[in-house]
């Protein structure tokens, strides 16, 4: 439940290096002052997800409801945007809570916007969505892009084109081939030879970050 702790983080003012007693205090304070609406027991619960140790992990339905009710809470003040991407990147628990959020929504005034990568997404009510693919940049807007990611200039014409022409398209690869060559790496010829030039940073991890991807999620 990252995702959930990371908003309600932000959203509280908690900054890097405060310790769990700080964070809990902060996001206690937030929640009391900013949502008065939210039932103590649904703060409570929200709390402990701050708690720290596992002794205090709260109950997972439990969770579910809280942070259905903090939603609730925000919906009394109007209309809300609701964007969750990456979700291929989603954690089982913070799925098993968006199907349970999905489960839950009615006719409140709300926009529930979902990203990831083909069959990520959990079931949604085919009446009241609409599904968009995403296809891969042109190669103008690859070339904007790639400026954008370098905003001094460093790059030579034929660099942005060919960063611009071996992306494919793809925004993430856009990002991390710029990154490489501003950082002085030499200009790579495929995207497996970037991937393979970052895991070979990792030392010793490399070998259980291999062995992760081919067990996969089981």
């Amino acid at each position: 439940l990252a995702p959930i702790t990371g908003i309600l983080t932000q959203l509280a003012g908690v900054e890097v290096g405060d310790g769990a007693a700080t964070q809990r205090s902060k996001v206690a304070s937030y929640l009391a002052e900013a949502l008065p609406g939210l039932a103590a027991e649904h703060r409570d619960r929200l709390l402990e997800l701050f708690a720290s140790t596992a002794d205090h992990a709260p109950a997972r339905e439990a969770v579910f409801d809280a942070v259905i009710a903090l939603i609730d809470t925000l919906l009394q003040t109007g209309p809300l945007l609701l964007v969750v991407d990456d979700l291929h990147w989603c954690d089982q628990t913070t799925l098993a809570l968006l199907n349970h959020f999905i489960r839950s929504l009615a006719d409140q005034p709300l926009l529930l916007l979902l990203g990831g990568r083909p069959g990520s997404c959990p079931p949604c009510p085919p009446a009241r969505t609409q599904v968009h693919e995403l296809l891969p940049l042109q190669s103008d807007e690859a070339a904007q892009l790639v400026a954008a990611h370098d905003p001094a200039g460093s790059l030579s014409a034929d660099d942005c084109a060919h960063i611009a022409q071996l992306s494919g398209g793809i925004p993430l690869f856009i990002a991390r081939l710029v990154k490489s060559r501003l950082e002085g790496h030499l200009q790579h010829h495929s995207i497996n030879e970037l991937l393979l030039a970052e895991l070979s940073l990792l030392g010793s991890a490399r070998g259980v970050l291999c062995a992760a991807a081919v067990w996969g999620q089981h």
